[in-house]
């Protein structure tokens, strides 16, 4: 079995991800193409939408953290 992490990280590489890593697992047990590329468009789906969950969670937090600190 294959697996993916990802870690998100600002432009400084400090790990932003309260998760800190997120993993996927891909069911590829025969190692063939078809495998492969359903695992992978499997893996879009997933991901895609808790990254963009995650990140705009983040910016919004970050958002809110600086307008309360300029009133």
């Amino acid at each position: 079995m294959a697996k993916i992490r990802i870690i998100i990280s600002d432009d400084n590489d400090k790990i932003i991800s309260e998760k800190e890593i997120l993993e996927y697992n891909l069911n590829i047990p025969n190692g063939l193409f078809t495998e492969i590329e359903g695992e992978v468009d499997e893996f879009k789906k997933r991901s895609s939408n808790e990254i963009t969950q995650f990140l705009l969670e983040h910016f919004q937090q970050k958002f809110i953290r600086e307008k309360k600190l300029k009133t």
